[in-house]
């Protein structure tokens, strides 16, 4: 459209240039006319009048007509005027509404983009919402995989107790089958001991036997010799022979005296040894329990070292019982442990004779955590120097 005005705008300023050029040629004619009529009648009648002839009424036809034609062009030129004016409206009124479309569509566009960013917040909303639901549902499948992961642990942790408990058992069977197996295995020995040593004392007769033979027999052969020496000499001979063979018998029975003696002299030590033994451990039981009578003090020759033995020994009894950590396992389980104490109370040594290996390494802790015991009097040192202790659930 605004070319089309540019068009028209340029097409009225060359038409009215065109009506100004015509109307200026007309003025000039005019005025020519008039200065060639005047330079006529001012040179006298005998100049030569060059003039040339107008008519008036063509001249005013032709003023008509240059009036007519400004007039049309000012119609025009108002008509014109009044289309540009007309078409300026049109113009305006479409840029009117164009703005109107325009502020429309933009509206409609802001309407739109407003829709638009509603539906995207709501559709981010639900977004949201879904994210919210699934992180939710994480934290439940979390949990649940915990609570899951905690029972696994729980069942695990009760397997590997009862695996555990299941292992202590039968390390307790074995440890019982091993102490078994000590035990036999020491009554096994002490059979074996008690086999040697009747071996070796056989042997030692049948040694003694074969000497006392060979001594016969060496003594047969010299009698033998003799007698027949003494075919010569048959009385000498035999009065020599029959006291050699007096001397030999001597001996004989020297020998055998002496040797009987010997076993008999080992018998009572043995039993001797014994008895001390099976008195100094009836002591050491009465003390340690706290049980001695007069007579069992009288039976040791104590007296009053007796009295003293009872204080000394609950003395080191409760000593060696607060040292002592024992276990439920030690029920109907003992060890016996010989322990060596010196004149100041300190325990010198101490050896394990017997008993299950649980409670003998109790025992035999509690003995070292104590290591020295007070000074026992001397009135019962010697009778207290070495006792045997038994223990159990409690010290015996």
């Amino acid at each position: 459209m605004k070319d089309k005005n540019d068009k028209l705008g340029l097409g009225i300023l060359v038409s009215v240039l065109l009506h100004i050029v015509l109307i200026g040629g007309f003025f000039l004619a005019s005025k020519a006319t008039q200065f060639l009529a005047v330079e006529g009648g001012n040179g006298g009648e005998e100049d030569i009048l060059d003039a040339v002839m107008v008519d008036t009424s063509q001249v005013s036809q032709e003023k008509q007509r240059i009036a007519e034609q400004q007039r049309l062009e000012e119609e025009h030129l108002k008509k014109e005027q009044l289309e540009k004016e007309r078409l300026e409206k049109e113009r305006q009124q479409a840029i009117e509404l164009e703005k109107e479309q325009q502020l429309a569509a933009e509206q409609k566009r802001l309407e739109e983009q407003r829709k638009r960013e509603q539906e995207k917040q709501i559709a981010e909303q639900k977004h949201l919402e879904e994210q919210r639901k699934r992180e939710e549902e994480k934290q439940i499948a979390e949990q649940k995989r915990l609570e899951e992961q905690r029972k696994r642990e729980q069942e695990k942790q009760i397997a590997e107790q009862k695996r555990l408990e299941e292992q202590r058992k039968r390390e307790e069977e074995k440890q019982i089958a091993e102490q078994k197996r000590l035990e036999e295995q020491r009554k096994r020995e002490e059979k074996k001991r008690i086999a040697e040593q009747k071996r070796i004392a056989e042997q030692k007769r049948l040694e003694e036997q074969r000497k006392r033979e060979e001594e016969k027999r060496i003594a047969e052969q010299k009698r033998l010799k003799e007698e027949q020496h003494k075919r010569e000499v048959q009385e000498r001979k035999k009065a020599l022979a029959e006291k050699k063979r007096k001397q030999a018998e001597a001996r004989k029975r020297k020998a055998e005296a002496e040797q009987k003696r010997r076993e008999q002299q080992a018998r009572e030590a043995e039993e001797k040894r014994k008895a001390e033994q099976q008195a100094k451990k009836k002591a050491l039981e009465d003390f340690l329990s706290g049980n001695h009578s007069s007579g069992s003090a009288g039976k040791h020759g104590a007296g009053r070292g007796s009295a003293q033995g009872d204080r000394y020994g609950s003395r080191i009894k409760r000593l060696i019982q607060s040292r002592y950590r024992t276990n439920p396992n030690f029920v109907s389980k003992q060890c016996n442990v010989k322990i060596y104490i010196e004149p100041n109370g300190l325990i010198s040594n101490y050896t394990v004779l017997s008993g299950s290996s649980d409670v003998c390494e109790a025992a035999v802790r509690a003995i070292r955590s104590v290591h020295k015991l007070p000074k026992p009097p001397a009135s019962i040192y010697q009778q207290y120097r070495s006792p045997i202790l038994d223990f159990g659930l409690r010290v015996q």
